[in-house]
């Protein structure tokens, strides 16, 4: 890639993220979709995923950013499953970086975990990431997905309107949300299938 590729698919990115956001919003404030979360009709059609003064509040009472690493060794020493899933184009959490803290996490199956290689997952014939998994511990990546599968996969996994949502996703043409692939890795998850 050139450096003016990297410019143009950086702003490419953050425009999406920025778009993303908006579509998001309009989407949870639609009364369809408040009545299935059981919004209160007297909470204003607000909804913001992102708010500078509730950020700020955090800091200022001095909650900032802790890491997780020892909450999921311990729930893994208790034998519960683990999913630590992103898109490979997600540029606030990227995929490296996650892989890295699964590698050097702490827990009973860190040395079998560490030892096997990424391997591919598919959808459909297709290439969808990468994965490895190991006594309940699963990391797996979503190609070409940003930082928005997360989203995805939370309203698929924790919401009962996630046809709804995969619809919302295509419909607006997210770029890099992938919602067939989300959809793939979380059915098979929760399946206890290997992806």
């Amino acid at each position: 890639m050139l450096p003016s590729d990297h410019v143009r698919l950086s702003h490419f990115l953050r425009y999406s993220l920025i778009v993303a956001h908006r579509n998001i919003s309009r989407f949870l404030d639609r009364s369809d979709i408040r009545a299935k979360l059981g919004v209160d009709q007297h909470v204003p059609k607000t909804f913001s995923a992102c708010s500078n003064v509730v950020g700020l509040a955090f800091n200022a009472a001095g909650d900032h950013l802790h890491s997780s690493m020892d909450y999921v060794g311990a729930l893994l020493a208790r034998r519960v499953r683990v999913l630590i899933y992103v898109g490979t184009y997600d540029w606030i959490c990227n995929w490296i970086g996650n892989e890295a803290w699964t590698l050097a996490l702490e827990w009973h199956g860190q040395n079998h975990f560490g030892a096997l290689p990424l391997r591919e997952w598919h959808v459909d014939g297709h290439v969808a990431g990468k994965t490895r998994s190991v006594h309940g511990l699963t990391f797996a990546t979503v190609d070409a997905a940003g930082h928005m599968v997360r989203l995805s996969l939370s309203a698929i996994s924790l919401l009962a309107f996630w046809a709804d949502w995969v619809a919302w996703c295509v419909d607006f043409k997210v770029p890099y949300d992938k919602p067939t692939e989300a959809l793939a890795l979380i059915k098979r998850w929760l399946a206890r299938e290997e992806l």
